[in-house]
């Protein structure tokens, strides 16, 4: 917990507070606590094992995005705090190293997103809230 604590720059409780919570909300454990130590119960591995397949399936498609952007408009990224901490930032200075042409202006900030009353030009959130049709572009062609 401490580990997960440090990474996203939160407290240790707060951390088991989540989890917790998360648990409670799938009504199935996650970990099994043992003394001064947690280790993943078969649903928690489960639960692991397929979020870091999204997580890892988020970043190939991402990779695959290759429309130029003038180098003088920045690209304006809003990500919840979490997915920022834990998936974004450690994949930034390769980002960099591939596009150093573009500019990156990131927030930290979660739930819908608007993207036609913002300059946001990509939003990634998770999906723990009623997405309506306003929070989504209309396609094109």
């Amino acid at each position: 917990m401490i580990v997960a604590a440090e990474r996203l720059f939160v407290t240790p409780g707060a951390v088991s507070k989540r989890i917790r919570d998360l648990e409670q909300e799938l009504g199935a454990q996650l970990f099994e606590r043992q003394h001064h130590s947690v280790r993943l119960t078969a649903k928690g591995t489960e639960l692991y094992r397929v979020s870091q397949s999204l997580f890892d399936t988020l970043s190939s498609a991402l990779a695959t995005f290759e429309q130029p952007i003038a180098s003088n408009t920045p690209l304006v990224v809003s990500c919840e705090p979490t997915i920022t901490m834990q998936w974004l930032i450690p994949r930034l200075p390769d980002f960099y190293a591939q596009h150093p042409d573009i500019t990156l202006h990131l927030f930290a900030a979660g739930g819908p997103m608007d993207f036609q009353a913002t300059s946001i030009d990509l939003a990634l959130r998770r999906d723990d809230f009623e997405w309506g049709p306003r929070f989504h572009l209309p396609r094109r062609g």
